[in-house]
């Protein structure tokens, strides 16, 4: 169990506010995943949770166990859910239209109060050993995404949208939580689905091979645990996330926008507790 503090930066251009956030941000967790119910088979280790909050944003991971294989290689469910809200200002005149085909124009230096939706589902390998290779997770993933968005829609004279990006994809990473020095990495390859109000716009059946993205998504982990106690751990950490989405068309005619681009950079200071 660990309880932790620290600073959470976050970044999204996906429109022409390009909005920022910097908060204070609480985090628990509980894992189990080390317990050992048995040596293999169904549900033959613990889950985990863990929980992020502050003002502006709420993330929820949760890892459960599938199959066990051996002592060290197993098949897990990841589920993770995030909420962000952003206050922004608009940088230029522009108009809004929402899935329901509801129009409003928005002034240069209007505040605007965006929120993205974030959820993904997750079935991954691990193998957890104690000299862990560079790869020793690899999985399957579905991914859910909404937030406004700007691009141009030869349908509509509007610019920004209540943009859903889902589909499906594949990564690869690193796990690695031993005493020192730690560094881990995920990587995440998608092509998704994109709909820009395409109830109102209908953009889909305009060019559905227009209204495709690639997704690249990079995590990278530094953590060290410093031994204070028996079973009592302090380990403080630096995350970075990065995540952009590529229109797959070079030259669209239907519909065009700028690579959508998210990104984050926290620091916690965690203490935890081993049973």
């Amino acid at each position: 169990m660990s309880v932790s503090y620290g600073i959470r930066n976050l970044e999204q251009q996906y429109s022409d506010q390009n909005t920022r956030a910097q908060v204070e941000t609480n985090m628990i967790e509980l894992n189990t995943q080390s317990y050992r119910l048995k040596t293999s088979g169904w549900f033959a280790r613990g889950p985990s949770i863990s929980a992020q909050h502050n003002q502006n944003h709420l993330d929820i991971d949760t890892h459960t166990p599938l199959y066990q294989f051996s002592l060290h290689q197993g098949l897990w469910f990841q589920f993770e859910w995030q909420q962000d809200t952003f206050d922004s200002q608009s940088k230029s005149a522009q108009i809004y239209l929402d899935e329901n085909g509801n129009a409003q124009a928005i002034n240069p230096q209007d505040n605007i109060i965006l929120e993205r939706y974030f959820q993904r589902a997750h079935v991954y390998w691990y193998e957890s050993v104690k000299q862990e290779g560079p790869i020793n997770r690899v999985g399957l993933f579905y991914s859910l995404e909404t937030s406004p968005a700007s691009a141009e829609i030869s349908s509509t004279n509007a610019s920004l949208f209540d943009g859903q990006f889902s589909g499906f994809g594949f990564s690869l990473g690193r796990i690695k939580d031993d005493k020192g020095l730690n560094f881990q990495w995920q990587l995440n390859i998608a092509q998704l689905d994109t709909h820009f109000s395409n109830n109102t716009t209908n953009h889909r059946a305009l060019s559905s091979l227009e209204s495709t993205v690639y997704q690249l998504h990079l995590e990278l982990d530094w953590h060290y645990r410093y031994y204070l106690a028996p079973y009592w751990y302090l380990a403080p950490s630096i995350h970075y996330q990065y995540s952009t989405l590529l229109q797959t068309q070079l030259q669209p005619e239907v519909i065009e926008h700028e690579p959508l681009n998210f990104s984050q950079f926290s620091g916690f200071v965690s203490l935890r507790r081993y049973f």
